[in-house]
């Protein structure tokens, strides 16, 4: 290729400025989309980690769980029980 051939197709064989600026709209549409959604994803996974009760996130037991998986059966901790006597020593503050 010669170089007059590369300035005719560069300057004469080049799509019209209207298609030009509907493809720059169209990446701009798209860009904001997807940081719309990024931000969306993030901000939403950020709330979920700060309204997880204390103590959901126990790394080291479940590193000590993944490396041994039968010792989860072992592993079962106790709930508490509420009763009643609970919500009537918290009401009697009130």
């Amino acid at each position: 290729m010669t170089i007059e051939r590369n300035v005719d197709l560069a300057l004469f064989r080049r799509p019209p400025a209207l298609l030009l600026r509907r493809r720059f709209a169209a990446n701009n549409w798209l860009i904001q989309r997807l940081e719309a959604i990024s931000a969306t994803v993030l901000s939403a996974s950020e709330l979920y980690m700060v309204l997880l009760p204390p103590g959901t996130l126990d790394i080291e037991k479940e590193m000590k769980r993944s490396e041994n998986p039968d010792s989860m059966d072992a592993d079962k901790e106790e709930v508490a029980e509420i009763k009643a006597a609970h919500f009537e020593d918290m009401l009697a503050e009130v």
